[in-house]
């Protein structure tokens, strides 16, 4: 029972990778952004590989909706190129942050922006379907059996 579950994990796994490895391929030339307003106003956004989390927290209450949309990367691109200009960003690793709190004044947001890159879900998914085909390989033998007569 337990290698069935191990084999059921392992394909889950490998089925997971590859559609992630196509959403990460997918991001580089169709966008998607989720965004709230309110007086939390939060943004997602998925361009270009990476996954780009805004969130901005202010004092002053306004009407809350929200929304989502798919466009052209090439058209989401000039919109999230400042962003990533200004923060701390790893740029071989797509990694980047950035954390600034209000000064206490009324009107003054709170900010979070958080960049991650989608190459790492792919690479772990990975992992397990690796492991377990590197396993097979190394169990069977190679030939036929030979018995002395």
């Amino acid at each position: 029972m337990p290698r069935r579950i191990a084999n059921a994990l392992t394909l889950v796994s490998a089925v997971v990778c590859v559609l992630s490895a196509m959403g990460v391929g997918r991001s580089f030339f169709c966008g998607y952004q989720v965004w709230t307003q309110g007086q939390i106003q939060a943004s997602v956004a998925v361009i270009d590989g990476l996954l780009i989390n805004s969130t901005y927290v202010s004092d002053v209450g306004v009407t809350s909706w929200g929304g989502s949309m798919a466009i052209d990367a090439a058209a989401l691109r000039p919109k999230t190129s400042a962003m990533l200009r200004r923060i701390s960003l790893v740029p071989w690793l797509g990694l980047g942050f950035n954390f600034a709190g209000g000064s206490g004044a009324v009107g003054s947001p709170s900010i979070t922006e958080v960049i991650l890159p989608l190459w790492l879900l792919p690479l772990l998914t990975a992992i397990a379907p690796v492991r377990g085909w590197r396993k097979r390989r190394r169990e069977a033998r190679r030939g036929f059996p030979v018995a002395a007569t």
